[in-house]
């Protein structure tokens, strides 16, 4: 027998009456067999009783089993009852925190998670691949218009008029005309990629948790 099919069962014992079992628990629910002497709370229908054990016998590849009697409340027990007691609400309370902190936590993540990056730093499908390809050439270096690829005449007036990209009119003819990120739109592209990073750190965070 394995040790945890060991049984341990309790029995009351009442002078001219049989034994009555009290309970029948596995060993590992006690953590190690109560001893002659030791005091053994129960709680039967929802009220405690205590009792002592009187002897206890260990039955070969069945378990052990106890006999005890009932023993009135006492102030010894008193005190280590609301002792335990105290302690379950303190548990309970820090317990309850720890939830609600969590709770808030994941809140949190959800808003970061869901959150839209703010109009100012917002870009649209156009308009990032454009800023992309100007922030790998450098902020402030001039490139033809017609080597940024997508940076049509729409796009251009809207980027334009944000102050990320400024535009210089060449002398030769129209396809001459240069365009060069500003600081402006270099600040917003960093910007958004760093709400990027937060939204999937709120997910990685989110998916840890669950």
């Amino acid at each position: 027998m394995s040790e945890v099919d060991v049984r341990i069962r309790i029995y009351e014992m009442i002078d001219g009456k049989p034994l009555s079992q009290l309970l029948d628990y596995p060993l590992s629910s006690f953590g190690s067999c109560p001893n002659v002497g030791d005091t053994v709370v129960l709680d039967y229908l929802r009220e405690n009783k205590f009792y002592s054990v009187s002897r206890r016998y260990h039955l070969v590849l069945r378990g052990w089993a106890l006999i005890v009697r009932e023993i009135p409340s006492c102030p010894p027990i008193e005190a280590v009852m609301e002792a335990w007691e105290d302690d379950d609400a303190w548990y309970a309370s820090i317990d309850a925190q720890g939830k609600a902190e969590d709770e808030e936590q994941n809140r949190k993540h959800r808003q970061i998670v869901v959150s839209k990056p703010p109009h100012e730093i917002a870009l649209d499908y156009w308009e990032e691949p454009v800023i992309q390809q100007l922030k790998k050439i450098g902020v402030g270096k001039h490139v033809r218009v017609s080597a940024i690829k997508g940076l049509g005449e729409n796009t251009r007036r809207k980027l334009e008029k944000r102050g990320f990209i400024i535009v210089k009119a060449g002398t030769a003819r129209a396809d001459s005309n240069t365009v060069a990120l500003t600081p402006a739109g270099a600040k917003a592209w960093k910007s958004l990629l760093a709400h990027r990073k937060k939204v999937e750190a709120a997910k990685a965070e989110m998916f840890s948790d669950s």
